[in-house]
């Protein structure tokens, strides 16, 4: 009866649920491939774009607040200075920095005196109990 029972969990494991925890979508977003910005104070010069008072950039995957930003609409590298936070939607990552150089788009960048959390991520597998 034993191995009956150990045979039916192996065989039913692949099918059962696993623990992954999806997050909802936030519905304030931009869509795919936007970029919003806003401060209290903007400025612009050419593809260069100046905020001031807490601004803050906001794509579909991430956003970055900050006391000052300075972003190349061309190169999509942003430079935030002063309480930087850079919360990441689909990883619930938190991040926060005295300052900071980040690509939107390769999501790579430079992070200076970092302090942040990451949520618990849970791996499962298949047959393993």
């Amino acid at each position: 009866m034993f191995f009956l029972l150990a045979a039916a969990l192996l065989v039913a494991a692949p099918l059962l649920p696993g623990q992954n925890v999806k997050r909802p979508a936030k519905a304030d977003l931009p869509p795919e491939d936007e970029i919003w910005y806003g401060a209290v104070l903007q400025d612009s010069h050419e593809e260069w774009k100046y905020l001031k008072g807490g601004a803050k950039i906001q794509t579909t995957e991430m956003s970055i607040t900050a006391d000052e930003i300075d972003f190349n609409s061309d190169t999509n590298w942003a430079y935030a200075r002063g309480h930087l936070l850079r919360e990441h939607v689909r990883t619930g990552d938190v991040l926060n920095a005295d300052q900071g150089e980040y690509n939107l788009k390769t999501e790579e960048g430079k992070f200076y005196a970092v302090s942040g959390t990451s949520p618990a991520k849970i791996m499962t597998s298949p047959g393993v109990l």
